[in-house]
């Protein structure tokens, strides 16, 4: 996937670790958690580094988020996860399993599911899904089980998050979304590109 659409992609893999992370994300024009990225099963990586993060997506980053886990939790049982700006910008991440989901006009009109590659998000595994979120998400698919947002996104000053929560545990899973992981270097990189 080095090209996608007019994009061209080069990739670095990092451990974000605040004992580790320096910081300087100017090189990079997205930052893509995959599974377990953000943490897992209660360890969460990203303190130290949340200003940071937030700062760079301000500034024009584009942070893409396709898997999540739900108990990143403080001292009183709240979510934690200010590099996401949830503080002005709500979301809570549910413990759900997978569901088919129905395409927003706003998802089709992302080409999220339709540049370069025609796709049905019913193919890929969902895991965690979205609820709680504020107006300024744009919501792109519906889960058909609970109605809460399969895939959404948010502008935050110049940059934006992306978020669909996909199961990419294991091989046969992986391949299934490959279609849907160029999509979303190519809605990121003509994001970059329009910002």
């Amino acid at each position: 996937m080095a090209s996608v659409g007019d994009n061209t992609f080069t990739y670095e893999s990092v451990n974000i670790d605040p004992s580790g992370f320096d910081g300087d994300m100017r090189s990079a024009d997205i930052v893509w958690f995959p599974w377990n990225g953000p943490g897992h099963d209660g360890d969460y990586f990203m303190a130290g580094t949340e200003a940071t993060v937030d700062a760079w997506v301000q500034a024009g980053g584009a942070i893409w988020i396709s898997a999540f886990d739900d108990n990143f939790t403080d001292g009183n049982g709240d979510q934690v996860g200010a590099w996401m700006p949830i503080a002005t910008h709500p979301i809570t991440v549910l413990n759900e399993g997978n569901s088919d989901s129905t395409v927003t006009a706003a998802g089709t009109a992302s080409g999220l599911f339709s540049q370069p590659n025609t796709y049905d998000l019913d193919v890929a595994v969902l895991d965690d899904s979205f609820s709680g979120l504020d107006a300024s998400w744009v919501i792109l698919s519906d889960r058909d089980d609970n109605g809460d947002p399969a895939a959404c996104y948010l502008q935050h000053g110049s940059g934006v998050y992306l978020e669909v929560c996909i199961d990419t545990r294991n091989g046969p899973r992986g391949v299934l979304v490959e279609p849907l992981i160029e999509n979303g270097l190519q809605f990121l990189g003509d994001w970059i590109s329009e910002h």
